[in-house]
């Protein structure tokens, strides 16, 4: 027989024990799945008919199972097509574990299952760790319920108390399942989990699986037969009567003396009701029979004799103190003490037989009719204890539904109040945000009347409290037909809407705005206002024009001096032919009479103008990068590399490797060819002639090629690597290497003008030298891709 709660209560310490915490809840679990294919999806069926369903989780813990619970449900109605979910109770003792809870936070191990069976998009990731999204959480309520010592649901269609089961001592098991199974609806679902129910039968429910302690409440349950129903005419209220009436006088004392029970009308013997006074035979007795009574009592107790009697000279009567044969358990012994006469009148009785014969058969007769009587008043009374035991159960099942109900309105009154909380810390937020903002911005509702507004509003507008209510075009002035038609059209068809006006600030003074309409939208996205924003652009458009006026005066510099640079490098070459002409005149004319001396000056004369006419070429090449076009194409970058090295023609003694981890790239060849060509021609150039290596390599990053050609050379200095990338500079300071000081300048600036990033790494004291640059891809054209990867990453290797 299952134990009702109020006889736990005296057991403190069987309670103390226990707390359900969280347990693991895996969605993924055999138990689990039997739980959602036998019950949870019979359920979702039957609310996609219109029918209702009610799940309580006591002891929730952490709230995964009752999260659990409602994502299958989510999961089984979307597969039916439906949005109906259950009425889900989730309660814990402890208000701050009801407050954790309620957050829908997740350890990375619970999460890990719900992520596993398939519930991904029903989670969010905060930064932290993950939670559950609002729409779920929004199913469930959460209260603070004592579920030993509180009243429980009512009307539930599936309990999930795998955390409560498994935590309650074995005291407490029979009255949880009691509360459960009276919380459950007939043909309600209880689910224990495998752990410790597993196979065990339980009184009142039925196995559903045994295996997962998955149990039911039959539809219908025959109720125990109470004792003194109709059937039973002679119960106890006939035999107290008939005791009552024919049982002889008699008082029941224990071994101390102390009266425990009255038989028949006992009394003549007491000198007082026992109720509510002692109940000692000393002071309870009749003063006439008090003597004889203790001395017989003394007497049978001292003789240790089945009885004993005594008599009562004063009234002529025998006090007699017979020995109650009890249980042999009983520790102290009863006795019954009653009286009889002394002396009766010695006569013939033989005259008065028939006179006694007929008042015996009278008193026969009285006395059947007596009990006659009394059966039919004990059916009567048996009648009427049966109505009034149904109205009484009946008023108790009231009082419990009451009493679940009013649990129930406990659990909803909190999510309500934990509700106006959470609404009432967003109201402030609102509040102090609109405070805060520097921004002009007036929130409207559908008929276009001011709901709320900044301090900046209120002073552009000159709004005060009074205002709120009020239409907001009346604020608007001469622009009130263009603003209005475009809060109009965002109320009507949604969307933005930005406009440009000019106002008078506060001060007078006018400013530029820009006007940034916004829907205000709730109830899945219905409009119901907008947001109007004024956004003083008058700084931000004064900036702007003065850094486009920069930009023009910039612009109209570079293109002068880029001009001047083509010029300059174009009227020079026609001089520097001209000595280069004259020079070649003087060595042939002077040949037979020139000294050894004068040619080795016409030789270094000879060097330095064609080292000027390099320079100057160089220099045309530089203006050129920012005059030309680009014209892009799909190239075999391995071909390209390669092809770059051979056209050098780099001493036999250089060993040049090419790799490529790009096959195909859409570019512009022509500059790629000219970055690459100098960066290995300045490796080349500038090598020491130590075992000369050199790599050429390709490779992608994060969808980006990048180019990196390394050498094992000398190095460059760190207090030069600043200068390198300047026109007419040379690593480590030194000009016998016979360049013009203007590849790494050119080669920087056709890595910028295509949108890349150039850098040099080289450390001092160390050999080798590397220049890795950025080549983005271009527009490919239709069909195409911008950038093709090797199938194998390994080397395209070349070399010379």
């Amino acid at each position: 027989m299952l134990t009702r709660p109020h006889a736990l209560l005296a057991a403190p310490v069987m309670l103390a024990g226990y707390k359900a915490t969280a347990l693991g809840f895996d969605l993924t679990s055999p138990a689990l799945e039997s739980l959602e294919a036998k019950v949870i999806r019979p359920l979702a069926e039957r609310m996609h008919r219109g029918g209702t369903a009610r799940v309580w989780v006591p002891s929730c813990g952490d709230g995964a199972a009752a999260y659990g619970v409602a994502m299958m449900f989510a999961a089984a109605g979307e597969r039916l097509g439906s949005a109906a979910m259950p009425r889900i109770f989730a309660t814990e003792r402890e208000p701050k574990v009801v407050r954790a809870a309620s957050a829908g936070r997740m350890s990375r191990e619970t999460a890990r299952t719900f992520l596993k069976a398939g519930h991904r998009r029903r989670l969010g990731w905060t930064g932290d760790g993950w939670q559950v999204k609002a729409d779920i959480r929004g199913r469930i309520l959460f209260s603070v319920h004592d579920t030993l010592h509180e009243t429980g649901f009512s009307n539930i269609d599936l309990i999930v108390a795998q955390a409560a089961a498994r935590q309650a001592p074995g005291g407490c098991t029979g009255c949880l399942m009691g509360l459960m199974i009276n919380a459950l609806n007939p043909g309600g679902f209880l689910f224990l989990g495998p752990d410790r129910f597993m196979g065990v039968a339980i009184d009142g429910l039925e196995h559903v699986d045994p295996i997962a302690g998955l149990y039911r409440r039959p539809l219908t349950r025959s109720q125990p037969r109470r004792a003194g129903r109709r059937g039973s005419p002679r119960g106890p209220i006939l035999l107290e009567r008939l005791a009552h009436h024919f049982a002889p006088s008699a008082l029941v004392v224990d071994a101390s003396g102390q009266i425990t029970a009255t038989i028949g009308t006992a009394a003549s013997l007491l000198r007082h009701d026992i109720d509510g006074h002692s109940r000692s035979v000393a002071t309870a007795a009749h003063p006439d029979l008090k003597p004889a009574m203790i001395n017989a009592l003394v007497e049978a107790v001292r003789m240790d004799a089945p009885s004993c009697r005594l008599a009562d000279e004063s009234r002529d009567v025998w006090v007699h103190v017979e020995s109650i044969a009890r249980s042999e358990l009983d520790a102290q012994p009863l006795w019954l003490v009653r009286t009889s006469v002394r002396h009766a009148p010695e006569r013939s009785l033989a005259g008065d037989a028939p006179l006694l014969r007929a008042h015996l058969e009278s008193t026969a007769r009285t006395l059947q009719q007596t009990m006659d009587e009394v059966a039919t008043q004990n059916l009567a009374l048996a009648t009427a204890n049966d109505e009034l035991q149904s109205i009484n159960d009946e008023l108790e099942r009231s009082n419990h539904r009451l009493a679940a109900v009013n649990t129930e309105l406990i659990a909803v009154r909190q999510d309500h109040e934990r509700q106006i909380e959470e609404l009432s810390g967003l109201s402030h937020d609102v509040e102090n945000l609109l405070r805060s903002a520097e921004i002009a911005l007036v929130v409207l509702d559908a008929a276009h009347r001011i709901r709320r507004y900044t301090p900046a509003a209120a002073g552009l507008f000159c709004l005060t409290r009074r205002d709120v209510g009020h239409g907001f075009g009346k604020f608007l002035g001469a622009h009130k037909p263009l603003i209005m038609e475009a809060i109009e059209r965002v109320a009507r068809d949604g969307g933005n809407s930005r406009l440009r006006v000019d106002w008078p600030n506060g001060s007078g003074e006018q400013r530029t705005f820009q006007v940034q309409i916004h829907p205000y939208t709730k109830d899945k996205d219905k409009v119901a206002g907008s947001v109007v924003c004024f956004v003083d652009m008058s700084d931000i458009k004064a900036a702007q024009d003065n850094l486009e006026r920069q930009n023009q005066m910039l612009q109209r510099a570079n293109e002068d001096l880029e001009r001047f640079a083509y010029i300059a490098s174009h009227d020079l070459k026609s001089p520097l032919r001209s000595v280069r002409t004259m020079l070649e005149f003087l060595r042939s004319d002077l040949s037979e009479v020139m000294q050894a001396d004068h040619a080795e000056h016409l030789d270094l004369v000879a060097q330095r103008v064609q080292q000027m006419e390099r320079m100057i070429e160089d220099l045309l090449a530089y203006s050129r990068l920012g005059r030309e076009d680009a014209t892009t194409e799909t190239i075999d970058v391995p071909g390209l590399l390669r092809a770059e090295v051979d056209v050098l023609d780099a001493p036999e003694t250089f060993q040049i490797d090419v790799q490529s981890e790009v096959s195909k790239l859409h570019t512009d060849s022509g500059l790629l060819k000219h970055v690459v060509r100098n960066l290995v021609e300045n490796a080349i150039k500038h090598h020491d002639g130590v075992e000369p290596k050199i790599s050429v390599h390709c490779m992608e990053i994060d969808g980006t090629p990048v180019f990196e050609v390394a050498d094992n050379g000398p190095g460059i200095p760190e207090r030069y690597q600043q200068r390198v990338f300047e026109i007419f500079q040379k690593g480590g300071g030194r000009a016998n290497t016979g360049g013009s000081g203007m590849g790494l300048a050119l080669v920087k600036k056709a890595v910028e003008r295509h949108g890349g990033t150039i850098a040099l790494l080289s450390k001092d004291g160390e050999r080798g030298t590397t220049f890795r640059f950025t080549w983005p891809c271009s527009a490919q054209p239709e069909g195409e891709g911008a950038l093709e990867l090797v199938g194998d990453a390994g080397a395209s290797p070349g070399g010379n």
